[in-house]
């Protein structure tokens, strides 16, 4: 059984080579890997951070494997918590080898997995929210409320007056209705 590879003689293999690696070696060699436990029997099956664990340069060891395979991938916590799972198959490791992002979670477009570069942007160049780097959703309003111009949905500016300078209520700031009749006042 082989549970030694070439890189022995080679620098310590680390990030997305060492994953898929790791995995290839699995695929090469099924009898070589449990994913039930880190390093089983006498050094001959490992998990898949057992396999990480050994091809980046560390010694096999049940205590560290999990940590040591982490930082030599470089994945997150989550990452490792659910690549490291003792349920995994070797289909789905072998998804994530694929999909495989650096440390900061982008691949080498400089994207992360939901497609945002490392400034927070698609690639129309608007944010999480959608919107553009004035802060504009893609109905062009801004978190407001507002266009461009100032108006809301309905037309209305900040303060709530139309493009005629009515409120609401039809008034002007003088208190005249449309037909320019003022307010009365109350009787009391």
């Amino acid at each position: 059984m082989q549970t030694k590879t070439s890189n022995q003689d080679a620098s310590p293999l680390r990030g997305e080579k060492l994953l898929k690696t790791a995995v290839n070696q699995i695929l090469q060699h099924p009898e070589t890997w449990r994913q039930t436990c880190w390093h089983s029997g006498c050094g001959t099956k490992h998990c898949i951070a057992g396999w990480c664990q050994i091809l980046s340069g560390k010694t096999a060891n049940d205590n560290t494997a999990s940590s040591d395979a982490q930082k030599a991938i470089g994945i997150s916590d989550g990452e490792a918590y659910w690549l490291f799972a003792s349920h995994r198959t070797i289909g789905e490791i072998y998804l994530f080898a694929k999909n495989f992002t650096d440390a900061a979670g982008f691949d080498r477009d400089g994207r992360d997995r939901a497609g945002f570069d490392r400034a927070g942007r698609d690639r129309d160049g608007r944010d999480r929210d959608g919107r553009d780097r004035a802060g504009f959703d893609r109905a062009g309003f801004d978190r407001a409320g507002f266009d461009r111009a100032g108006r809301d949905r309905a037309g209305r500016d900040r303060d709530g007056r139309d493009r005629a300078g009515f409120d609401r209520a039809g008034r002007d700031r003088a208190g005249r209705d449309r037909d320019g009749k003022k307010l009365e006042p109350f009787a009391i």
